[in-house]
């Protein structure tokens, strides 16, 4: 086998092989050796036995002598020759990769829009102008182009050129009859003002299509715009499509009646045993008047914490108004801190010295007055007619003819007339006189000094309600008592 190698790599290789191949048998020569040497060594330390055979002997342990290691040899590096990966290309041609060919993109032409498309574009834009230059072009290209016809008719309708869309929709009838066409024209004569020929067209429009709704709310429309009954056509239009129902007019929204809710924890005021109603300002009482602010609410109550005011007013001249189970005072007016649930106080007119007191004059159901008998006023005396003289007639006494008996006549008798009766004038009711009442007159008189019920002390007002009860205003013992018709004690108001 014949090997060459002639170029600087291939040697280095070699070099490196056969430095490989020394060491390693260099190696196990040496390590042969060292295993004999140990050997050797390990049977000269080791003593010789020879057992006894009445005794054995103990053997005596000696110490294993220490292990020296073998050094072990350092390897000499070897000078690494860097190494060129293209040295086998020497002498060789190395070809430059072939470049595919950059292949260019294929442009694919954009079809210029034709007429109808720009037409179409144009009429969707609401240019109505633009659109009909367009239709009229795909029109002169053919003539039988119903869609371009119908859609120049349409928009000649949205320009106002009424009698052109009417043409168009003409020839688009004669080439393609359709409902929708029929309808347009009928919008186009109901926008002229002549809506019978729309409702003709309508008609056709019905008669091609059944169930088209927009054809019978446009008849409802021009019937209507005639004076003739559309309802038929409306219902048949609203029972096709709700678009064309009527839209219901709503009815006033009725306003909900608000009622007050009573409040749970307000305060009711009372005057003199009587409650203050729903919004009650002012409140009426015997030769007196007051004035809330504010009033209950409509709840005929007051928030907690809320001041009222209480204005007295006296309707007597020189009266004073004594109130009772207010907080404060100031001039005529007192006020009152709403708390609790209910409030009481107290209202009297206290008249001037000298005044009489007003007794009140119980309301009572007239009697009937009893209306005397008319006394006939003596008129002239009736003359009576006269009674009529009866002349008797004279008894004629026939001569009986031989054969035959006469029957005599009676004579009539006359019947006298009634005298008139004469019917006596009534005469005029009289008036009783008025009685006058005493403005004031002593009822009776009661009571002694102290403070128990039925006593007074430095009595200031008398006042007596219209069924009769009394009350009288104390200023000592502040306070007011109540007693009936009859001066029984009834009840008291006050501190005492």
């Amino acid at each position: 086998m014949d090997i060459r190698f002639n170029n600087i790599f291939g040697r280095t290789l070699l070099i490196i092989i056969g430095v490989v191949v020394a060491t390693f048998a260099a190696g196990l020569v040496f390590a042969f050796l060292s295993s004999d040497s140990e050997k050797t060594s390990l049977a000269s330390v080791l003593p010789s036995e020879t057992p006894t055979p009445t005794q054995t002997p103990y053997p005596t342990f000696t110490p294993m002598p220490t292990y020296t290691p073998y050094p072990t040899p350092t390897p000499t590096p070897l000078p690494i020759t860097p190494q060129n990966p293209f040295a086998n290309l020497v002498g060789s041609v190395i070809k430059e990769p072939t470049k595919e060919p950059t292949k260019e993109p294929t442009i694919v032409p954009i079809p210029t829009p034709g007429p109808y498309a720009r037409a179409d574009t144009y009429r969707l834009a609401e240019n109505w102008a633009m659109a009909i230059r367009d239709y009229s072009a795909v029109i002169a290209a053919d003539s039988s182009n119903s869609d371009a016809i119908f859609f120049r008719a349409y928009s000649y309708h949205k320009l106002g050129d009424h009698w052109l869309a009417i043409a168009d929709y003409d020839k688009v009838l004669g080439l393609n009859p359709s409902s929708v066409a029929y309808n347009n024209r009928g919008d186009v004569y109901s926008d002229m003002g002549r809506y019978e020929l729309a409702i003709y067209d309508y008609n056709d429009a019905i008669k091609l299509d059944p169930n088209y709704a927009k054809a019978y709310n446009s008849r409802a429309i021009a019937q209507k715009n005639l004076g003739k009954n559309a309802d038929w056509s409306e219902s048949q239009a609203c029972s096709l499509d709700s678009q064309y129902c009527p839209t219901p007019t709503p009815g006033p929204t009725p306003n909900p009646t608000i009622t007050p809710i009573p409040k749970l924890h307000g305060m009711r005021l009372l005057v003199n045993g009587s409650s203050l109603g729903p919004s009650q300002a002012v409140f009426d009482f015997l030769n007196g008047q007051l004035v809330f602010n504010p009033p209950p609410d409509e709840s005929g109550k007051y928030d907690q914490g809320i001041t009222i005011g209480v204005t007295a007013y006296s309707t007597v001249t020189g009266g004073t108004v004594i109130l009772g189970g207010v907080n404060t005072v100031s001039g005529n007016t007192r006020n009152i801190l709403a708390s609790g649930t209910e409030w009481s106080i107290t209202a009297f007119v206290s008249l001037p010295p000298g005044s009489p007191i007003p007794v009140p004059t119980a309301t009572a159901v007239p009697t009937p007055t009893p209306v005397p008998a008319a006394t006939p006023t003596p008129g002239p005396t009736p003359t009576p007619a006269p009674t009529p003289t009866i002349t008797p007639t004279p008894t004629i006494t026939p001569t009986p003819q031989p054969g035959s008996t006469a029957t005599p006549t009676p004579a009539p008798t006359a019947t006298p007339t009634p005298a008139p009766t004469a019917t006596p004038t009534p005469a005029p009711t009289a008036t009783p006189a008025p009685v006058t009442t005493p403005s004031a007159v002593h009822v009776w008189t009661k009571g002694s000094e102290g403070s128990g019920n039925g006593q007074f002390h430095s009595p200031v007002g008398v006042a007596v309600a219209p069924d009769g009860s009394v009350y009288v205003v104390e200023h000592g013992n502040n306070r007011v008592q109540k007693f009936d018709s009859d001066g029984t004690f009834v009840t008291k108001w006050g501190s005492n």
